[in-house]
């Protein structure tokens, strides 16, 4: 059986002797444990597909894997380009400017945080936007007061940042 050597911060150290100590309890090993908690956290990331245009009418995708904080409630439909393209629905704002666009936010598979906007009208005068930052503090200091993004939608997004610990039991 190959071998993977993980290293761990000093102040990572007593999570791993509280692993030890459930994978003890839980007649199990902590690398058992690691690789249950890779897996669950795989199956909660996806290959996120998002449609761009640009103003000149060039259409593309671009994708990335992550998991969606506040969805941009894509749906799947046919493409004669791409046989699975992600195409928008759903609800806009309900007043001002925010009412022609939606915003999405997604957790990148890196930890980064994508911000996606899309007019309605995305094939004239407003291609979507899709602006990548380091953290959500940051998208939301650069992104403050851009009326397009409904206000609670940054609430949304840190509530679902928030993890709940998980203790993985091989039963």
């Amino acid at each position: 059986m190959p071998n993977k050597t993980l290293s761990v911060r000093e102040d990572e150290l007593s999570l791993w002797e509280r692993a030890g100590r459930a994978a003890k309890d839980s007649h199990t090993t902590v690398s058992a444990l690691v690789a249950s908690a890779l897996a669950h956290y795989l199956r909660a990331t996806e290959t996120i597909t998002v449609r761009m245009y640009s103003s000149n009418g060039a259409d593309r995708l671009e994708a990335f894997t992550g998991r969606w904080l506040v969805n941009a409630q894509l749906d799947s439909d046919q493409d004669p380009d791409q046989h699975k393209a992600e195409l928008l629905r759903g609800s806009f704002g309900h007043k001002g400017a925010s009412a022609e666009w939606r915003t999405g936010i997604a957790e990148t598979g890196r930890g980064r945080i994508a911000v996606y906007l899309h007019h309605w009208d995305y094939f004239n005068d407003f291609p979507p936007e899709l602006h990548v930052f380091d953290d959500l503090d940051t998208a939301l200091h650069k992104l403050a007061g851009d009326d397009r993004i409904p206000p609670g939608v940054w609430t949304d997004a840190r509530i679902a940042l928030v993890r709940l610990p998980v203790v993985w039991r091989d039963i």
